[in-house]
């Protein structure tokens, strides 16, 4: 069994310390251990003094080192990792974030237990130092297990962290990371789950992701509403009419609620919000139909109410209230 672990690097040499620390971690092999790891580390166009102190990291610990001379952001830059990696499963790593001691191991121990195209397994996010566990799908199984590949596809968070695919798989399909800045792993997340034959759970948290000062997750741009747009239609473009009700539940999910949740940071006028309206009803007008609505949450179910009665002072309202509610919590997501 052969791991890649691929991390896209972009001006990050202040995390260097925590990234050799979280990989050095994992190297305590069982004496029986047949894993081997390759660790592909894809330099996004950093600046020389960033590449120099990378370059003197990557020869210390052994990892394959790709500079890229055009900054193609990090999706670009997990695919060229894809294209570079000769293991027989691929996890990634942000260079500012860290895997739990024994991650690879649990990692390789679930794929030869459980064979399968996608692996999903737990996280936990770290923001103003207090630590907040999630599950990759509301319902999960009290141990390693298959789970349906529909419910995956329609309830699976879409970030990169918790995800572990086969390499073979995402070639034969020709799958990556989208194009944009913003949702770029959304589009690798819903279309592998699309075209996967088989989807196991490993219900542990193995990820820890780093919120600081300009991670992408706190940042609420003019450019978001467009971008799960166009994140939405490399979904649609790659999935070829698979799975009709769960890809109309992942527009729900990533542009018609994503976009309601913006109405307050990023200032959206009634105009704004009328045209939104219409654009919905364009692409799937019976969405307020789709039966996995009632099977989501209950925040979901709200928005998904609200958007359906084009309620611009009901999401507006809502939008406020989550948004004050984060920051009384001191939580950025």
């Amino acid at each position: 069994m052969r791991l890649s672990v691929i991390v896209p690097f972009y001006n990050s040499a202040k995390f260097l310390p925590r990234l050799e620390k979280t990989l050095f971690e994992q190297q305590k092999p069982r004496e029986e251990e047949h894993t081997e790891v390759e660790v592909i580390i894809v330099d996004d166009a950093s600046s020389p003094e960033e590449h120099c102190l990378l370059d003197k990291a990557a020869k210390r610990n052994d990892w394959q080192l790709i500079t890229l001379t055009e900054n193609v952001g990090p999706g670009g830059a997990r695919n060229t990792g894809i294209s570079a990696a000769s293991g027989d499963y691929l996890v990634f790593l942000d260079s500012d974030d860290e895997f739990m001691p024994g991650t690879f191991e649990k990692l390789t121990d679930a794929v030869t237990e459980t064979p399968c195209d996608v692996l999903l397994f737990d996280f936990s996010i770290i923001d103003g130092g207090k630590e907040h566990s999630y599950t990759v799908l509301p319902e999960s199984p009290a141990q390693l297990d298959y789970v349906s590949t529909d419910y995956a596809l329609a309830f699976a968070r879409g970030g990169t962290c918790g995800k572990v695919y086969r390499r073979d798989f995402l070639r034969k399909h020709g799958l990556g990371f989208g194009t944009g800045v913003r949702h770029e792993d959304t589009v690798l997340t819903k279309t592998a789950l699309a075209w996967a034959d088989k989807v196991a759970y490993l219900p542990e948290s193995l990820y820890c992701y780093q919120i600081h000062a300009g991670s992408l997750i706190t940042d609420d741009s003019n450019s978001s509403l467009e971008a799960s747009f166009q994140a939405f239609e490399q979904i649609r473009k790659l999935t070829t009419g698979r799975h009709p009700q769960e890809i109309e539940y992942v527009y729900i999910v990533e542009v018609i609620i994503s976009c309601a949740m913006k109405f307050y940071p990023l200032k959206v006028t009634r105009s704004q919000a009328r045209k939104l309206f219409l654009r919905f009803v364009a692409d799937y007008p019976n969405w307020a139909k789709n039966p996995y609505l009632q099977k989501g949450g209950i925040r979901y179910r709200l928005y998904a109410a609200l958007a359906q009665r084009q309620s611009f002072l009901g999401l507006l309202t809502l939008s406020y209230t989550e948004t004050v509610m984060r920051k009384i919590l001191g939580r950025g997501h």
